[in-house]
């Protein structure tokens, strides 16, 4: 069972290491990179001082020693890694949240313009449908509904219906 154990702590060791060389690894502005040597230094000591020991003590099945290695070394070292790690995180989520409001104020801009753009397409399309229509009419010489009216009056059978023209 401490050998399952020691396996589990090393396989997570590993890929905790893994995922934080990755990290590491990208760029960071100066604020950031110094939080990030604030973190690995601690993680290091962390590593070195607290979870080397246990793992040593869980390969050896020493439950007392892993018991003091976690009393003495890990609980101590986890509090400033932990601060340092808290610190980083805030600083991602500030940037986030700093990118999210730039990000919605871009959204909301975008938004106003095509909203402008979709009211002065409609007016433009009611006014140029009204230059039309007046184009039209006065090419034909009255109103449509003018027009309209001759026509009917025509269908109806009235042949003798005066129709002014302009």
């Amino acid at each position: 069972r401490a050998a399952k154990a020691a396996a589990t702590l090393e396989a997570s060791m590993a890929h905790i290491e893994k995922q934080w060389k990755a990290f590491e690894g990208k760029p960071h502005e100066d604020k950031e990179a110094e939080l990030v040597r604030a973190f690995s230094a601690e993680k290091a000591k962390l590593l070195k001082e607290g979870f080397e020991p246990a793992l040593l003590a869980l390969r050896a099945a020493d439950a007392s020693k892993v018991q003091q290695v976690l009393v003495e070394n890990i609980r101590p070292q986890f509090v400033p890694a932990q601060e340092a790690l808290k610190q980083l995180v805030s600083l991602h989520l500030d940037a986030a949240r700093q990118q999210f409001e730039e990000a919605t104020a871009r959204y909301r801009t975008i938004q106003k313009i095509a909203i402008t753009a979709v009211v002065s397409g409609l007016l433009f399309s009611v006014l140029f449908g009204v230059a039309l229509i007046r184009s039209i009419g006065r090419q034909l010489g009255g109103e449509p509904w003018e027009a309209t009216v001759v026509a009917q009056r025509v269908a109806a059978g009235e042949l003798n219906t005066v129709i002014l023209l302009k």
